[in-house]
C-alpha cells in the first residue's frame, strides 16, 4: 500500500470530514487550504489521526507546516 493509499484510508475514517474533492481523488500536489478545503482544526486531526496510525508521538507543530498533500506524505513517511 503506497503513502498516498494510506493517507486516504485515515481521511475515510474521520468522522464529518468535508473536504472540497472526493478522497480517491486527492493527489500530492493539491493544497490543502485551496483544493481541499482543510481548517486547522481539521489538519490537526489529521495529524493525530496519523499519530494513532503509526503509532507514533510527535509534536503537534510539525502540522503547522503542512500546505500540501505532499508534505503531509513526506511526514508520513519519515514517520514510518
Amino acid at each position: 500500500m503506497t503513502t498516498i493509499d494510506i493517507l486516504k484510508q485515515i481521511l475515510n475514517n474521520i468522522d464529518d470530514l468535508f473536504l472540497r474533492v472526493e478522497i480517491d481523488n486527492i493527489q500530492s500536489q493539491n493544497s490543502i487550504y485551496d483544493d481541499l478545503g482543510i481548517d486547522s482544526l481539521t489538519r490537526v486531526t489529521i495529524f493525530y489521526e496519523i499519530q494513532d496510525h503509526f503509532n507514533i508521538d510527535k509534536d503537534e507543530s510539525d502540522a503547522a507546516q503542512w500546505r500540501t498533500i505532499q508534505d503531509i506524505l513526506t511526514y508520513m513517511e519519515k514517520s514510518n
